[in-house]
């Protein structure tokens, strides 16, 4: 999931070559693998540094629980 436009996008194992890897659509490096866990959208726990690293692009995922906002 893109953590500054909230969009998702599904890649193939294969094509996942660095993370954050790049938005198709912005070409901006804000895309961060999701899980869902009981109906919502969570960043993996293992990127919580990663999205440290971008905090200052992410709208959407609350970097405390990692839970993704929906619109």
């Amino acid at each position: 999931m893109c953590v500054a436009t909230g969009d998702f996008v599904d890649f193939g194992y294969d094509e996942i070559t660095m993370v954050p890897m790049r938005n198709p659509q912005t070409g901006d490096r804000t895309m961060l693998p999701c899980i869902e866990r009981d109906g919502q959208m969570f960043v993996d726990s293992h990127y919580r540094r990663t999205l440290d690293r971008i905090k200052e692009l992410n709208a959407y995922v609350d970097p405390e629980t990692l839970a993704v906002r929906s619109d």
